[in-house]
């Protein structure tokens, strides 16, 4: 926001915002809002004249916000982070070098309880910088930089430190040797920004930013990918099934959770080597080899099954099993593309790329 866009603005709003004092904190916990005081875990943490910290994430510093997390961090024996740990993990880090000069260092986060940490990045961003709405699945940080005539999009990486107190919200022990939570190699991945500043007779004071270090690209396109050698081998199992379950999948969305169970017990008596238990919570989506077993034998009672699992997925992807009406304002090629979504998961066919997103 405009008002917290040098390092001046954040130390005078810093010296003139009290301290909170409740039952759960003292005058000495320094925990200092930025803005609503019922929002407290958004605050301000000074880490020493030249550096402040702007913190958003809940329990992230090990602080108790209230009497739930003030006894959770106690139960697990979860101290308050250090200033210097504060500094390497903080949402939004200013800081001010003995030359004058500002800096600007923006870090992102990957675990559960990530959302309200990208919403305050979101609110308390400096001038010149905007965290868009994006739909490509990538986190991205829009800048106003210096020298250019419009912003720059850079990616964000998502870091993979967690300090103790986020481990132990989450509930997970990784990276931890002898008590110590370790970084992996890839944990220091931040953006920092140098602040510049220029006059423009129309609009006044403009905040510019200059980038410190590297900026990060994202390692795939995708977070997927088909193995073509295998569908390959698969191609004309799976043109025949689509075909079939075209005209089938729409009758069979009228069965009864009765009608799924004697279906399932078929397959499961065709095929004498599969146990009933398998094919319960979503069997297409982990039993990769019967998949592929239905679909090259015509005559296995699976294919009613696997077909009506079709349906089922076309539910819940919101869409509506009017998919296959010729009035239907959907076309052939949106049920070919759900086709072949459910199809590469079914048969194992989408495989993860490796590397961070």
């Amino acid at each position: 926001m405009s008002y917290l866009s040098d390092f001046k603005a954040i130390e005078n709003w810093y010296n003139r915002t009290p301290p909170v004092i409740s039952r759960w904190h003292t005058e000495a916990d320094d925990i200092r809002p930025i803005s609503d005081r019922r929002r407290k875990h958004e605050r301000f943490a000074k880490i020493n004249r030249n550096c402040y910290a702007l913190v958003g994430g809940y329990m992230e510093d090990g602080v108790g916000y209230s009497s739930w997390s003030a006894s959770f961090l106690k139960k697990r024996e979860v101290s308050t982070i250090t200033p210097a740990e504060l500094k390497r993990v903080a949402p939004i880090v200013w800081e001010r070098k003995p030359d004058g000069s500002e800096y600007v260092t923006v870090h992102n986060t990957f675990h559960g309880y990530a959302t309200s940490w990208h919403t305050f990045l979101r609110h308390w961003l400096p001038s010149g910088m905007e965290w868009p709405r994006t739909t490509d699945g990538r986190h991205w940080l829009k800048v106003r930089m210096v020298d250019t005539a419009a912003p720059q999009k850079f990616i964000l990486p998502r870091n993979r430190y967690l300090t103790k107190p986020t481990a132990a919200l989450c509930g997970t022990t990784t990276w931890v040797k002898d008590g110590t939570l370790l970084p992996k190699p890839s944990a220091e991945r931040k953006l920092t920004f140098k602040r510049h500043e220029r006059q423009v007779e129309r609009w006044g004071r403009v905040i510019e930013w200059e980038l410190v270090g590297e900026a990060y690209t994202s390692p795939t396109t995708s977070k997927y990918h088909i193995d073509k050698d295998a569908k390959r081998e698969l191609k004309p199992y799976i043109a025949e099934f689509k075909e079939w379950a075209r005209t089938i999948a729409p009758i069979l969305q009228d069965r009864t959770w009765k009608d799924a169970d004697v279906g399932r017990k078929l397959m499961c008596a065709y095929h004498s080597d599969w146990k009933q238990a398998h094919v319960w919570g979503g069997w297409w989506r982990t039993k990769h080899g019967c998949v592929v077993d239905v679909l090259r034998d015509p005559d296995s009672p699976g294919r009613i099954e696997l077909a009506y699992e079709f349906g089922e997925y076309v539910k819940d992807c919101n869409q509506r099993t009017t998919y296959y009406r010729s009035d239907d304002n959907v076309t052939k090629d949106r049920f070919d593309e759900r086709f072949n979504n459910f199809i590469n998961i079914a048969c194992g066919l989408r495989k993860p790329n490796t590397g961070e997103q």
